[in-house]
């Protein structure tokens, strides 16, 4: 991701936990920028995304 792109998934993980406090799982393909995009998502949620190669 760029760093736009980060900043961006960032603030879309502190919109979302602002909306849905607890989450159960995180999902993402294997691709690289959807991983990049559910870091922040782990961090805010304290969880570990799970890679599912059927997402591509």
């Amino acid at each position: 991701l760029t760093d736009l792109g980060h900043a961006q998934a960032k603030d879309l993980a502190e919109w979302l936990h602002g909306k849905v406090p607890q989450v159960e799982a995180i999902y993402t393909s294997s691709l690289n920028r959807t991983r990049e995009t559910a870091v922040p998502l782990e961090e805010i949620y304290g969880l570990s995304a799970v890679v599912d190669h059927r997402l591509r």
